[in-house]
Order: structure tokens, then C-alpha cells, then sequence
């Protein structure tokens, strides 16, 4: 190859995992080191001012744990306490769920009931909040980029304060309008999630007002610091197979009716590269639950992985 020849030759472009591949999104969002990324995105996206504002967090177990053995065991992306004892959950999901409001609600009842143990006061339970990051329109009625959900009685007069609520955030209805100096902290915080891409790669640079808004600088170092992580880079690889095949069984059930067990049937056919890496995994010493965390699949499609691996 000729000299002139060899400088047309590119360099492949590597691929960069956004905020919105759950691996980072956990990463980032879901681990004490990096609460302070937890912190502020939880006061950008409750538009918490003063002394609403949270001041610090204690990151929790991501799994619900059963009470009795026959309970569903689910898995949450973040879930955190702050200074006043007040819960959260943060959910991520990027593939439409027909069943999503289900979920979320399971996940914020679940959270509220298992606060207390035997003999203890209602006194002692506190607000639990769920903020859901969505990749879909769920309320397809709705405008709005956020929908907030609390206890109210029917003439919406009287309200049942700290004790639940439901936030879902619609990033499909998040659209570039008004120049970034202009946007809220609400809105600037939205973008960048939304836009991680743009962001991490390492020579990329943030402009002055996305810079001047508090935490966001430090979150996408964080973004860069996974971006050229090898090990990390295997684990959200499979994270996006892993939505890839979803979103094609998903798909197809919607489209042919098809039922359960033949969108089972579809997931042996469409898993092998991905049950392989899982089944590496787990024979380098990665517990079910860890790859449930770092993956996002629940522990009983690991195990079918593992099966098929």
C-alpha cells in the first residue's frame, strides 16, 4: 500500500455508550463512589431549590429482596436514601414495556411496605419516590415531558403528602429548541443524558453552560473514564445485545401475536454470542446477581443464558 494510499485508510470509529446503556447508567448512578453524580441528578430532576435540596446519599441494594420465597425477586437501577431518610428508585428503560406502569408502581409499593419491621411504628415510614428515564412515549395523551403521579383525592384538593409519588420522564419528547444558556437545570440535565454520545468521547468538550451546571462536568468524566474502560466496554456490549434481541422478540410478539413460549422459543435462536459472554462471566467468578446488576436482565434469564451457553 502506498504511502498516500495509507492515509486515506480511517481508523474504525469506536462506539460510544451513552447514559442510556444501563451498564453506565448503574456505573454512574448507582455506586457510592459517585454519589455525588446521584445527588445532583436527583435534585436536577425533581427541580429540588434551597433547602429542598438533597445534601447527600446512601446508595441501597438494588434488589428487593423476597419476604417469602414465592415473591417476584425484581431488580432496580438505583436506589438510594437521603439525609432525611426519604427513598428513591431510579429506572431506566429504554424499550417499550406494555406493562411498565405496573412495574413502576410494584416498585414503589414494594419500596414503601418493606420499610418497617415487626413491632416498628408507622410513624418511622418515609416518602418513597420513583423517577422513571424513559426511552418511549408512555402516555401517548400526554405532551409533557414529565408526568408527576401522587395521592390525591378525586377533586384534587387534598393531597397525601410525603408519602408516594411517581415521576416518568419522556427523553422521546425532549427536543433541541432553546439555546443551552436559556435551557433549565431541568433541561440541561435532560439533554445530556439524552445526548451522552456527543460527550464521551475523550477530546469532546462541554460548552460553558452546560459546564456552569452543578455536577454535570464530573458525570461526564465519569462517562469518558467508562467509555475507555476494556473490561466495562465488554459489559455494555452485552447490555445492547442484549436490548437488540428484547427489542426484536418484543417486536415480533407485538406484531404476529405470538405468544409467550414461542417469543421463548425466539430468544434461544438470537442469544448465543450474548450467553457466551455471560457464561464467561460467571466462569471468571461473577455471581448471578453481580451480572444481573452490570446486564440488567432479571437472575432467571441468566440462568436460561447459562443453559444455553
Amino acid at each position: 500500500m502506498t504511502k498516500s494510499a495509507s492515509s486515506q485508510v480511517k481508523s474504525p470509529k469506536i462506539k460510544i455508550y451513552s447514559f442510556l446503556n444501563d451498564v453506565v447508567f448503574k456505573w454512574i448512578f448507582g455506586q457510592p463512589v459517585h454519589s455525588r453524580n446521584t445527588i445532583c441528578l436527583l435534585n436536577a430532576l425533581l427541580m429540588l431549590t434551597g433547602r429542598r435540596q438533597i445534601k447527600s446519599v446512601t446508595i441501597l441494594n438494588p434488589f428487593n429482596d423476597r419476604e417469602f420465597k414465592e415473591d417476584k425477586l425484581s431488580v432496580v437501577d438505583v436506589k438510594v436514601q437521603d439525609h432525611e431518610g426519604a427513598l428513591y428508585i431510579v429506572e431506566l428503560q429504554v424499550l417499550r414495556d406494555p406493562n411498565y406502569v405496573k412495574r413502576s408502581t410494584y416498585y414503589l409499593a414494594k419500596l414503601y411496605t418493606r420499610q418497617l419491621r415487626s413491632g416498628q411504628s408507622y410513624e418511622k415510614l418515609q416518602p418513597v419516590t420513583v423517577i422513571s428515564i424513559l426511552g418511549f412515549n408512555l402516555f401517548k395523551k400526554s405532551e409533557k415531558i414529565q408526568e408527576i403521579f401522587l395521592f390525591r383525592n378525586q377533586e384534587g384538593t387534598l393531597s397525601l403528602e410525603k408519602t408516594m409519588a411517581l415521576h416518568y420522564l419522556d427523553l422521546t419528547k425532549f427536543k433541541e429548541k432553546k439555546p443551552r444558556n436559556l435551557r433549565t437545570r431541568f433541561e440541561k440535565w435532560l439533554h445530556v443524558l439524552k445526548f451522552g454520545e456527543l460527550y464521551g468521547k475523550m477530546d469532546a468538550e462541554l460548552d460553558e453552560a452546560l459546564k456552569m451546571e452543578e455536577g454535570v462536568e464530573d458525570m461526564v468524566k465519569d462517562l469518558k473514564k467508562i467509555n475507555a474502560d476494556a473490561e466495562k466496554r465488554q459489559l455494555m456490549e452485552t447490555r445492547e445485545k442484549t436490548r437488540t434481541v428484547l427489542k426484536s422478540i418484543k417486536n415480533d410478539s407485538y406484531s404476529r401475536g405470538h405468544k409467550k413460549g414461542r417469543a421463548e422459543g425466539k430468544i434461544e435462536g438470537k442469544t448465543e454470542g450474548m450467553a457466551e459472554i455471560i457464561t464467561r462471566l460467571h466462569n471468571g467468578g461473577r455471581s448471578i446477581e453481580d451480572i444481573a446488576t452490570m446486564t440488567g436482565l432479571t437472575p432467571e434469564e441468566i440462568k436460561k443464558l447459562l443453559v444455553a451457553g
